[in-house]
């Protein structure tokens, strides 16, 4: 019998490249997203160590002018703090339609593997049918032959 030959072994490595694919831009994507959530993390630390100072300043002698400057930085990082999240959120978008196209991408993939599958298992069927009906053959043939060798040594 002819060795198992999968019809659509094209498309299972077509269909796995698209996956590793996904699966590379979806790490890709991931990668933003810690990014951006460690850049958002570092500037709500800075606010807070920007209101611990003012803090500090408030109960020691402070000047107007060092209140100003803790109130302007504090405002800046309001802004970049609220700009960062946007981006964050954006990232989150991002990863999330990756994370989609990733997971469709392995379902495409799991279809064909599993039609391959069936069909390996169908022939691997086919194969010990043969295997059997050979073997019936080979072991009628003998016990023909062995009958007819008794009955020739008995005649």
């Amino acid at each position: 019998m002819k060795k198992f030959k999968f019809r659509l072994e094209t498309l299972g490595r077509y269909r796995v490249l698209k996956e590793e694919t996904a699966k590379r831009e979806f790490a890709d994507a991931l990668h933003v997203w810690e990014l951006a959530c460690e850049r958002l993390e570092g500037l709500r630390s800075e606010e807070r160590r920007a209101i611990a100072g003012m803090r500090t300043a408030l109960a020691e002698t402070f000047s107007p002018a060092e209140l100003q400057a803790y109130s302007d930085h504090r405002a800046c990082l309001a802004v970049d703090i609220e700009a960062q999240q946007l981006v964050v959120e954006a990232a989150t978008a991002f990863m999330e339609s990756k994370r989609e196209i990733m997971i469709e991408a392995s379902k495409d993939r799991k279809v064909v593997d599993t039609l391959r599958e069936k069909q390996k298992e169908r022939y691997m069927y086919e194969v010990g049918r043969e295997e059997q009906s050979f073997l019936d053959e080979v072991g009628g043939s003998r016990f023909l032959r062995q009958r007819a060798a008794k009955e020739g040594s008995s005649r």
